[in-house]
Parts: C-alpha cells; structure tokens; sequence
C-alpha cells in the first residue's frame, strides 16, 4: 500500500501503525496519497484498531475520503483573508502616510507663517527703532522664501506624479549654471557660519538639457548640504568631466546619514527618524526631485556616506554632447 503514499510522507505511515498498536485512534488526519493515474489527492484519514476477544489489537480499519476541493476551497478562504489582511494594513498605512504628510505639511508651512506674523505684529507697535524694523524685514524675507520653496517643492512632486515636468533642451555649460546656484545659497551659508566652496576644471564640456532645472538640482543638493552642517563646517562643489559625462560632486562635513537610512535618502517625504533630520525641518521632497529630474537629463545621482557625524557625498553624472552631434537649441519637452 506504500506505492500510495508519496516519498515525502512514507514516515507518516509508521507513526500512524504506531498509534493503533498503542490502541489509539486516529481521526480525521489529513495528508496526501497517490491515485492510480498518478494525481495527488488530499484526503482524510480515519483509522481505528480492531481487537480481539481479549482486547488485543489484531488489526485496523481505515477509511479515507477525498477532501481535495474542501482543501483547495480553504486554500482560497485563506488566500483571499490573507489579500484582505494585506489590503486593509495597506489602506490603513497609507491613511497614516496621508494623515503624517498633512501634519508635516501644515507644520512646513505654518511656522514661516507664524514668523512673519510675528514680526509683523512687532513693526506694528516699533516702528521707531530701525535695527529693529530691519532684523523683522529680513526675518520675514527670509521666512517667505522657505514657504516658496514648500510650495515650489510640493506642486514639483504633484508635476512630476502627473508626469507633466516640462524641461527645455538646449545645449547648457555647468559653470554659470553652478555659479547661479551657489549664489542664492551664500547668503544662508553664511548666516550659519558655513563655507562653501568650488572647484571647475579648466574645460567642462556641455550638456543637454534645461539650466533651470539643472539650477535647481545642484541647489537642492547644496542646500540639502548646507542645512545638515553645522557651523564651521566646509560643503564642497566639484565640476569635473571624462570623455562621456560631466560630474558634479558636493560633499560637506555635516550630520553624515546612517547605513540603514542611505538606501532610502531620495524617497519622497522620507526622513530619517529621530535624527537631526527631523529637527531641522522640511518635507523631505529636495532629494527626490533631484532624483527625478536627472533622471530626466538621462544621469545618475548616488549618495554616500561613512556614517553619522562623518559627512556625506552626492554625485551627478550627467552626459556630455557627443562632440560629432548637433545641440538641439531651443526645444522643449514634457516629460
């Protein structure tokens, strides 16, 4: 009778022998047995010992019933409550992710407000005192631009989920690109006590693309570099190519990222928990346009890091126009 029992349940037999001859029966164990075509089957076994005159086991009776569809039917009652477990801890996670993104969000843009309200109740009652009035100017400059930049932020993730990024394509140099960027930068750079600086190689070939939007890649990596350095710290910015790309690296001195938040650094709204991250603020949106829009220029951008408090490196690669080919000047494109 063994040929019935599959190879991987040959054991099964003997423990089963093992318990009549104790006396004891077996009741409804399920498991699986071989048809005469050859079809596995699940079955239901039920076996009882048989005893004699003297109570003595002498023999066994066994019954087996196919329970192949009422296997196969709880199979798919738990297939389809594990897909509804599933379903429902993914519409429950992102109720939290929506409701975290609106916490986060009201508070990026509540807090500048709060500070220009502030100063401007202030000005309102001394108007008088000049180094006061200029420190509430600045103050509320200083604060309007960070709302822009929230706003300009989100509706670039809303662009660029809506596959509707509209980038020019024309022949752009790095240098005067880079030079722009570190320009608006500077002053914020200074303020916290922070040096930045450049280094171009004499001959950078060109590249295809928008200055606009590569302006705004190299800005949100230096920012992004900036506001994790503490003062007296040093960001870097190199400009260098090979014989198919054009590199940028900036690198700093700053907070450094952690080995288990490095794969994660160009999510959308990802920041790393508990860390300075978190303390300094911001929606966590700088890096994945980043991300988005080189992909857009056909680069790559990587991060790297040694570790919490060790710094961090940001590369760009971005391809050259072939030297042979003719810039397109002028276009544009929505991608």
């Amino acid at each position: 009778m063994t040929i019935l029992i599959p190879p991987e349940h040959i054991q099964e037999e003997q423990e089963i022998l093992g318990h009549i001859k104790r006396g004891e029966r077996v009741d409804h164990y399920e498991t699986v047995r071989i048809r005469k075509d050859g079809h596995r089957v699940q079955i239901s076994l039920t076996v009882s010992p048989i005893r004699d005159a003297l109570g003595r086991v002498v023999g066994a009776s066994k019954i087996a019933r196919d329970v192949t569809e009422r296997a196969r039917a709880g199979l798919a009652e738990r297939e389809a409550l594990a897909a509804a477990q599933q379903a429902r801890r993914q519409a429950e996670e992102a109720s939290r992710a929506k409701d975290e993104f609106l916490a986060m969000v009201s508070h990026e843009i509540r807090t500048p407000l709060n500070a220009v309200a502030g100063w401007l109740h202030v000005l309102r009652a001394k108007r008088d005192e000049p180094a006061l009035v200029e420190r509430a100017l600045d103050t509320a400059d200083r604060n309007i631009r960070l709302l822009a930049r929230v706003i300009d932020d989100l509706l670039d993730v809303s662009r660029i989920v809506a596959g509707r990024i509209t980038m020019k394509r024309e022949s752009v140099d790095i240098p005067p690109v880079l030079e722009a960027a570190l320009a608006g930068l500077r002053p914020a750079a200074i303020n916290k006590g922070v040096e930045v600086e450049s280094v171009v190689s004499p001959w950078v070939g060109p590249i295809l693309g928008d200055p606009e939007r590569l302006q705004q890649i190299i800005g949100n990596i230096v920012a992004n570099a900036i506001k994790y350095t503490a003062s007296g710290g040093l960001v870097s910015v190199q400009v260098r190519n090979d014989a198919t790309h054009v590199e940028i690296l900036v690198s700093d001195t700053g907070q450094g990222i952690s080995p288990d938040f490095l794969p994660h650094v160009f999510e959308a709204f990802r920041r790393a928990e508990g860390g300075v991250s978190e303390r300094q603020g911001g929606l966590g949106l700088g890096l994945a346009i980043v991300q988005h829009l080189v992909g857009l220029h056909n680069g790559t951008v990587r991060a790297e890091s040694p570790g919490i408090g060790k710094g961090a490196r940001f590369s760009v690669r971005l391809p050259l126009i072939p030297r042979e080919g003719v810039p397109i000047t002028g276009a544009t494109a929505s991608c």
